[in-house]
């Protein structure tokens, strides 16, 4: 595996509309069907496709804190900050952290969701991995 570079654009796709239960993934470099949920996204959330998140042996998952957006859309994104989860299982936060408490409700309270700045966000993933190319980049 590879460092990830210091300075880096990052690039995010949206597997799950916000106001959607029907969930997609990211798998082998095109988004499928992954299942319904019982309750509707009160966010776009995604993926930065082949960084790694150790906490869960997936990509790095991203939550858009603003309208909706389809599934598939791809795009870079700035961010805001970090949803840091007790489980490490962090998110990356873009848009308007002012939209944040519906994202905050939506995780139960033994992850421990709080918000961190950006820098923390940035901090995080520069301490990440990038996948092997054959695992499905955007790049």
């Amino acid at each position: 595996m590879t460092p990830l570079p210091e300075q880096m654009k990052w690039t995010a796709l949206v597997e799950w509309e916000k106001g959607s239960t029907t969930r997609y993934r990211f798998e082998n470099g095109q988004v499928v069907f992954y299942r319904e949920d019982s309750r509707p996204a009160p966010c776009n959330y995604g993926c930065i496709p082949a960084v790694f998140n150790p906490a869960d042996t997936a990509e790095v998952d991203v939550i858009w804190l603003d309208g909706p957006l389809p599934v598939g859309w791809t795009g870079p994104i700035q961010i805001s900050g970090l949803l840091h989860l007790e489980d490490q299982d962090h998110k990356v936060l873009t848009g308007d952290l002012k939209n944040i408490q519906p994202v905050l409700d939506w995780f139960p309270p033994e992850r421990g969701a709080r918000v961190l700045p950006a820098q923390a966000a940035l901090d995080w993933l520069r301490s990440l991995w990038l996948e092997p190319p054959s695992h499905g980049s955007l790049r």
